[in-house]
């Protein structure tokens, strides 16, 4: 596995990678009216394409293959998903860490994310801590996650 920097042309892949996580390993703790609803905000490629663009957004690739993206809004996680066929195998934590590693750098002392149901233990394996449980109504739909934050070692 690759970590390499997004490019324009990853975008359809990378929504498509995302919309087919949150399907089929999201789905045993959110239910279908907040899957669709969840995954259909990954649909508009030129939306996507500037926010991908605008963030430090990265890209974890096996044998050609996108299997994980991720990426930095200030000083926001903003995404990370990871292909359903490469669970538990490292790439979260990998595309996790270097970007820790960037963010550190780049002179943050602490990161936040908002994460699903799912993800909450790996941000906890992280050493991200819980600061709030939030309910997020995306297309009417409400949704639970949580914010969390990590303090980086400068």
């Amino acid at each position: 596995m690759k970590l390499r920097p997004y490019h324009n042309e990853d975008t359809e892949e990378i929504l498509h990678l995302i919309q087919d996580t949150i399907r089929e390993v999201n789905r045993f703790d959110y239910n279908a009216q907040q899957i669709r609803a969840w995954s259909f905000g990954f649909q508009d490629s030129v939306r996507w394409q500037k926010r991908l663009s605008d963030s430090d957004t990265w890209i974890a690739a096996q044998d050609g293959q996108t299997i994980g993206v991720a990426s930095l809004y200030a000083e926001v996680l903003d995404l990370l998903y990871v292909h359903k066929d490469f669970q538990h195998q490292g790439v979260a934590k990998k595309l996790v860490q270097f970007l820790e590693e960037r963010a550190v750098q780049s002179g943050l002392d602490a990161i936040e994310t908002e994460s699903s149901l799912t993800a909450k233990p790996f941000f906890v394996s992280q050493g991200f801590r819980e600061l709030e449980e939030q309910m997020k109504i995306i297309r009417g739909i409400s949704i639970k996650n949580f914010r969390m934050c990590k303090k980086l070692n400068i």
